[in-house]
């Protein structure tokens, strides 16, 4: 029951060519899978670029509003840090002006109160006097 090398030559030839078509059919299938697979891969990959392009577009029209934004407000805060300096020199004539007039009110009722208090004396000499007399 041994075989020799030549007689199996011819089962080994008809199991390779019923096997090798198998193989190339299968070879085939994974081919086509394989570029089934790359070209959807490749088409998600695609519309992931375009998903990135238009947010990274968004974000940057979203800095330049925000660059905007930001130019805007700090316009305003110089423009305010300037009436704040303004407001604060009025403010301090304004003080000075205040303390200037406060101390002359304080002279002239001291001057005033010394006036009454001299016109309180003198009448009362002159009170005293005219008693004296009659």
């Amino acid at each position: 029951m041994t075989m020799t090398l030549c007689e199996e030559e011819p089962e080994v030839k008809a199991e390779l060519h019923w096997t090798l078509p198998k193989g190339n059919t299968k070879v085939v299938q994974w081919r086509k899978n394989y570029e089934r697979d790359v070209i959807q891969r490749t088409e998600e990959l695609e519309d992931a670029r375009k998903k990135l392009a238009i947010s990274l577009q968004e974000a940057a029209e979203a800095m330049q509003v925000a660059n905007a934004k930001n130019a805007s407000v700090e316009r305003a805060w110089h423009q305010l840090h300037l009436e704040l300096g303004d407001a604060l020199s009025e403010l301090g004539k304004v003080c000075s002006v205040a303390a200037a007039l406060d101390q002359k009110q304080q002279q002239s009722e001291e001057a005033l109160a010394d006036w009454g208090k001299q016109k309180h004396e003198e009448s009362q000499a002159l009170l005293a006097a005219s008693q004296k007399e009659a």
